[in-house]
């Protein structure tokens, strides 16, 4: 199915040297859950880097885009071929819609929960992300690993487009304490998601942009 995709590529004008590998071998290796029914795939995806930088992993997004609302399948095939006369953003709107950057957030919220996405048309899979260490910096690694305190942290993050950066707050208490958090953003594009993990489970809340 991968390889055939390639050539269905190939023969359409959607591959060559100047089309970005997320589009030209995240689409192939989407395409064999609608084909298997299955997915095989192993690639996680990387969430700290953007969707446009990345090659294989990218297929959980395309899972994620073709099973986000009815007939969606179909809609995500005619996005792979209208990517041909236009960008991602503006290909997504035309045929969902909704705002790329709403999607891309939903999916990331998804990933962080691991939750199972796929129907019968195109297979089901469990979301997998993963937080790269090497993008971290200094203060983040601090936070992941110290005892919350009741002293003000600030951290400034540089978020690329179509990505995502975590900063991970670890507290020491066994009883019940309040966490509180601002922030301020330049581009109004940004939404912020809170993952509350505790000993009985944990949840992903939208604290919005």
């Amino acid at each position: 199915a991968h390889e055939l995709f390639h050539f269905y590529q190939d023969i359409n004008g959607l591959s060559g040297s100047s089309v970005p590998g997320w589009r030209v071998e995240g689409t192939a290796r989407w395409i064999e859950g609608p084909i298997m029914k299955t997915h095989i795939a192993t690639e996680q995806y990387l969430v700290e880097t953007s969707l446009t930088d990345q090659l294989y992993n990218t297929w959980q997004f395309w899972h994620y885009l073709s099973v986000y609302q009815p007939d969606a399948l179909r809609k995500t095939l005619n996005t792979i071929r209208e990517l041909k006369f236009n960008n991602l953003p503006t290909v997504v709107k035309a045929q969902t819609t909704v705002e790329l950057k709403s999607i891309f957030a939903d999916f990331i919220k998804d990933l962080l929960q691991a939750k199972q996405i796929g129907n019968t048309d195109v297979g089901m899979f469990t979301l997998r992300g993963k937080f790269d260490d090497n993008l971290m910096s200094t203060e983040q690694r601090k936070l992941a690993t110290t005892q919350l305190s009741t002293n003000p942290k600030t951290v400034n993050l540089t978020i690329s487009a179509l990505s995502a950066k975590a900063i991970r707050i670890t507290s020491q208490n066994t009883t019940p304490e309040a966490v509180g958090l601002s922030w301020s953003a330049s581009n109004p594009d940004v939404r912020v998601l809170a993952k509350m993990v505790t000993s009985s489970g944990s949840t992903v809340s939208d604290l919005g942009a």
